[in-house]
């Protein structure tokens, strides 16, 4: 994988807002400056153990390029990915209608188990 420079990302993509945001990351909505479309920016926070996240960014960019060959109504298409000073990001087409966090009826809590 060819890592671009924050420069090149921040030509490519403007970011518009932040969507959602969490100690592991946040979600942005952006504009795909090359290519004219509104897109969704996952950027993925590094973490403190050097070594766990050199392996932790590994797992990310292979989990990305697996989900970039799905094809489904169902799952987001993938467009990038990039790291940049540790951080992971995914950029994914933007889907309308608000967040699957937004949409479950107890705002994300897990289920209890009964």
């Amino acid at each position: 994988m060819t890592t671009p420079t924050a420069s090149s990302l921040s030509r490519r993509y403007t970011t518009i807002e932040v969507l959602r945001r969490r100690g592991a990351g946040e979600i942005l909505r952006a504009f795909d400056n090359e290519l004219g479309r509104p897109v969704a920016i996952t950027r993925f926070f590094p973490v403190a153990d050097r070594a766990r996240e050199r392996d932790r960014a590994r797992r990310l960019v292979d989990a990305a390029r697996a989900a970039a060959g799905l094809r489904h109504a169902n799952v987001v298409a993938i467009y990038d990915l990039g790291v940049v000073d540790g951080v992971v990001s995914v950029v994914t087409e933007l889907a309308a209608g608000g967040s699957l966090f937004d949409r479950m009826p107890d705002q994300g809590r897990r289920l209890r188990s009964r």
